[in-house]
């Protein structure tokens, strides 16, 4: 019977022994995978501070490239409205010019007509027959701007200050 018991005792042993291996295998592979988990753990860790440092500069260059948008929108805009005045004045200065020179054209033609009754007159007058070609005759772009400014500065000496219609 006391062998009996012996081996039924050596076999519990070699069980627990079993179980006792078992245990620690299990153990080191805890361990192991404990040591995995801690190490992505301590990774992951400092891919966050990574993140967290790109955000931040990721933070400042969208503040920088903001304010430069907006300073080059105010920039735009600035040059718009310049780009307006400035239109508006070029157009204010043509309407000016565009009166002026139908002002002078209509002074030109008034004083070719004076010229015509006068001519015509002297004329009767005279009973003479005085060449007319050159009063006929359509004056060149050049030789009526030279009359305009003749006729313009003939109306300033006079006190006018302007053509007369």
């Amino acid at each position: 019977d006391a062998a009996a018991a012996v081996a039924q005792l050596q076999d519990r042993v070699r069980e627990l022994s079993q179980e006792l291996d078992d245990e620690r295998n299990e153990t080191s592979r805890l361990s192991e995978e404990s040591a995995k988990l801690t190490e992505l753990v301590s990774e992951k860790e400092r891919l966050l501070l990574e993140a967290a440092e790109l955000m931040q500069e990721a933070q400042r260059h969208y503040e920088t490239q903001r304010e430069r948008a907006e300073a080059l929108l105010s920039e735009r805009t600035d040059a718009v409205v310049a780009s307006e005045n400035l239109r508006s004045q070029m157009q204010d200065a043509a309407e000016r010019h565009n009166f002026e020179t139908q002002e002078l054209s209509t002074t030109i033609e008034r004083l070719r007509a004076e010229n015509d009754r006068l001519a015509n007159e002297i004329e009767e007058l005279s009973g003479d027959q005085a060449p007319r070609s050159r009063v006929d005759e359509q004056p060149s772009a050049a030789s009526t701007a030279a009359a305009a400014a003749a006729v313009a500065e003939e109306a300033r000496g006079a006190g006018g200050g302007g053509a007369a219609p």
